[in-house]
Parts: structure tokens; sequence; C-alpha cells
């Protein structure tokens, strides 16, 4: 089987939490047999197909991005001819680019679409892109909700309930680099033998502006490790709390990540919803918290 993922970003120019899902789907459907394509946008130059752990990436020129949609001309007539050899196209939302797009390349192969987030925040432009939305969502042969609770709460879900299979994230622990003792050390001596730890981009959809309201007034250290548009924001927002318990670390490696994961007591996910902001909630299989 040929499947081609599609997506607005992908290794190497973003590490993204939906780029290494689509990176753990090739990978692992890979071992299985699949041949896996992933078509992305790029800034670079002089952009030729390369290969990614097993998989053929093949990236086409950004032209420019609209409240964060990338555009690209280039990528319907590459979504064209890779769909026509696939036997089965895997669109990744939400990106309103790529609804467009699946109708400009005429795609007519089977489809299915991860639903990786609702759109939350630009309600007025939401109103407009409302009819394309659908349009796609209803056109595609199969939607897969990624846990249970984003099936029962997400309003755009239900209306397509019936084409709908719920099937969460796995990653595969034999993908990630395994630290050393040095480097474990580093860490343990830079920021204790405790604390909770975030990674991610940092978007205004993660939610850390309640993460840094809900530790405002304890001694719980924090950690955030990602770059992203909001740090300047989230910065100055623990500046204005006098939060000396939170530090921002910015973009680090693999084997630093996991050195961080193996190392942190908790991960919180103070992920903000379009009906009401989350709690601080930690998983590690030891702590659940809200304040």
């Amino acid at each position: 089987m040929r499947v081609l993922h599609f997506y607005k970003t992908y290794y190497p120019d973003s590490v993204g939490g939906i780029e290494q899902t689509i990176r753990q789907m090739c990978v692992g459907t890979g071992r299985l047999g699949v041949t896996n394509t992933v078509l992305s946008l790029s800034r670079e130059k002089n952009l030729v197909p390369i290969t990614v752990e097993g998989h053929t990436v093949h990236r086409v020129p950004l032209d420019f991005e609209l409240l964060s949609n990338a555009c690209s001309l280039a990528s319907l007539g590459a979504l064209a001819r890779l769909a026509q050899e696939a036997d089965v196209v895997h669109y990744h939302f939400p990106w309103p680019f790529m609804d467009l797009a699946h109708f400009l390349a005429r795609v007519n192969k089977p489809t299915v679409l991860t639903y990786h987030s609702d759109i939350v925040r630009q309600k007025k432009l939401l109103r407009l892109y409302k009819p394309l939305k659908q349009r796609f969502l209803r056109s595609v042969d199969a939607i897969v909700a990624t846990s249970p609770n984003y099936m029962e709460s997400s309003e755009v879900l239900a209306r397509y309930r019936d084409k709908t299979r719920i099937i969460t994230y796995g990653l595969d622990q034999n993908t990630y680099p395994q630290p050393g003792p040095a480097l474990l050390a580093y860490w343990r001596q830079r920021l204790g033998p405790k604390f909770f730890l975030f990674v991610g981009v940092l978007r205004y959809y993660k939610g850390l502006h309640v993460l840094l309201e809900a530790v405002a007034g304890t001694e719980l250290p924090v950690v955030i490790v990602g770059a992203g548009p909001e740090e300047a924001a989230l910065k100055a927002q623990a500046v204005r709390l006098g939060l000396t318990n939170v530090v921002f670390v910015g973009a680090v490696g693999e084997e630093d990540k996991v050195a961080l994961l193996t190392l942190c007591y908790a991960c919180p996910f103070p992920r903000t919803c379009a009906r009401k902001p989350s709690a601080f909630r930690c998983w590690r299989g030891r702590c659940t918290a809200s304040r």
C-alpha cells in the first residue's frame, strides 16, 4: 500500500507535535510494508525529494502565510501528481489551505483525515471558512479522532460521527535516542531533582498562559521547552506574575528532550479548548492536580 501524507510542514523544517505524529505513522507502518510519502511546504530553496527514516519527503515552496495558514501554488500540482501515485491520501487537520487544495487538485483517491484540533481563535474568519470546511469533511472517506474526549467534546466531529473512528496517538520509544549519564547529570544540576515539564511549540492554543497562572503563588518548579510565536508574551507574563519557579529552556535537541522527560516529575497539559480553559493537569502516572 502507498500512502501520501499532506501537511503544511514536516521534517527537516520543523519538529512539532503533528510532524512527530506523521513521522511515527510513517516509521511504524513502514515496518509493515507500507510505502509512505509526505508532501509539505518549506521556506528553503533548491528543494529536492529527501528520505527520512525510510519514507520520502517532497517539499514545495511556501508562497505566503495568512493568519498562520500556509499557502503554496506549487503544492496543488504536487498534490495532484503524488495522489495519482498513492493508494490512500492522508490529510492532517486543521489547515484551511489543505481543504481548498484537495478540491483544486481534484484528488480522486480514498482519503482519511486525522483531526488533530478544533480551530478555536479566528472566530470571524471561521464563519467564512465554515462552508469549505464542512464540504471538505463531508468529502473525505474517514476521519480519525485522536481521543475519546475529543470525540465527545468537539462539535465539529459530532457532525461526522458516523465516519469517525478513535485512534489515539502512539509513540515508539525505540525511535528516540537514549541520553547518557553525563547529559542527565547536566540537566539535573541545572534544574534540580524534580520539576514539571512542558515540551512543545509555544502557540496560543497550548494554554501555557493558564499554566503560568496556575503555578503563580506556588513553589512548583516548571520547565518549558520549545520556541514559538507566543514565547515573548509568555516570558513577559512570567515576569509580570513574578514567577521565579518557571524556567524557559528554549528549543533543544532530541537527546536533551529525552533527558528532560526522563528526569521530570510530571508533564502538564494546559491546553485551552473552545469551551473553557483547562486546569493544570499533569500526567506521568503519578499526579493529577487542578487549581
